[in-house]
Formats: structure tokens, C-alpha cells, sequence
């Protein structure tokens, strides 16, 4: 039977926030912009719920939640699903504490408003809805279209849009784009 575990939150956000570095690198090569205009975190105020088979550890001194063996973290329409993830959190307060930030490793996949993305690796910035995604199967699935790529996904979850890597292939039906990099 799988274990139910909570991590409840209150946020305020800010919507400044920068991309990672395996982006900002790609940026500077390539001259992206550095920002992408990203649709409010619709589900920022909703409690993070987290689930795992195994258990769900708790690192007071260094602020982290983890919890193993087919996880499954839901916060309104979004849904994160791994092997293990670490939740970092924050003291919000009154509030409590507030979870920021999920790094999920093994088997990923963030779901939300029709869209799968899937990676090896993600980091989750809760604030802004944003995921960095890495790994040797990179796949952004939408109703009309599938993008796959080499390095990294920048997944703007809110706007189920997707800024990617090297080898990038963007399928829609029976035709295809090949790019090195996809805004």
C-alpha cells in the first residue's frame, strides 16, 4: 500500500528568475534571450502533495524532503512522476515552511494541461513553473506535436512551451524540423 506523505505551502511570487546554466550556456553560444515570457503559475498556491512507496525522508539542517521508489508529486493540474526526488524548502514565515525547488531523478515526468514532458533528470522551480530537463531521452509530448533533443529542455510548464538543446526534432503529423536549437 503506498504511503501518503504532505508537504503543504503558502507562496508569493516573484516572476524574476533567470535560466539555469546548461541554458544560459546554450544563451550565450546561440544568443538566446535569457528570460522567456512565461504565463502566471497558475497552481503556485496550491498545496504540494508528495507520495512514495518506499518513504519520504526529512534533513532538517539541510532543508530537504526525500522521498523514494515511485514518486509522485501533484500541485493543481501538475503532476511530477520519478524514481526519487529531493524537495528543497524554505521557511515562509507564518506559512510554515514552502517547498521551491524539486530535482527529480529517474524516469521523469511532468505532466500538466495535456502535455507530457519526460528526461532523466529535472529541476523544478516551484515559484516560476519552470523545469531544466536533462538526460539521453528528452521528450516534450503535446497534443499536435512531439520535440525531442540531445542536451536540454527548459519546460515553461504554464505555457507548455519548451526551450531545447541540440538535435532538437520537432514532429507534427508526417512532417519534422531538424534544429540545433529550438525557442
Amino acid at each position: 500500500m503506498k504511503k501518503r506523505y504532505y508537504a503543504c505551502m503558502c507562496m508569493a511570487i516573484a516572476f524574476t528568475f533567470g535560466l539555469s546554466h546548461i541554458t544560459a550556456q546554450a544563451a550565450e553560444r546561440r544568443q538566446i534571450p535569457d528570460t522567456a515570457p512565461v504565463a502566471p503559475n497558475q497552481n503556485a498556491d496550491k498545496p504540494i502533495e508528495i507520495t512514495a512507496d518506499e518513504a519520504l525522508e526529512w534533513h532538517r539542517n539541510d532543508k530537504k524532503y526525500i522521498a523514494k521508489k515511485n514518486v509522485l508529486v501533484q500541485q493543481g493540474d501538475v503532476t511530477i512522476s520519478s524514481d526519487e526526488i529531493v524537495a528543497d524548502y524554505r521557511e515562509g514565515g507564518n506559512a510554515g515552511t514552502e517547498i521551491y525547488r524539486l530535482t527529480a531523478t529517474g524516469s521523469v515526468k511532468i505532466t500538466s494541461r495535456g502535455n507530457t514532458a519526460k528526461s532523466d533528470k529535472a529541476v523544478y522551480d516551484v515559484d516560476a513553473g519552470t523545469a531544466v530537463m536533462t538526460g539521453d531521452k528528452l521528450m516534450l509530448v503535446s497534443p499536435d506535436q512531439t520535440v525531442t533533443a540531445k542536451d536540454s529542455f527548459t519546460y515553461y510548464v504554464p505555457d507548455g512551451k519548451v526551450v531545447a538543446d541540440n538535435n532538437v526534432v520537432v514532429t507534427r503529423g508526417k512532417d519534422r524540423l531538424y534544429t540545433d536549437l529550438l525557442t
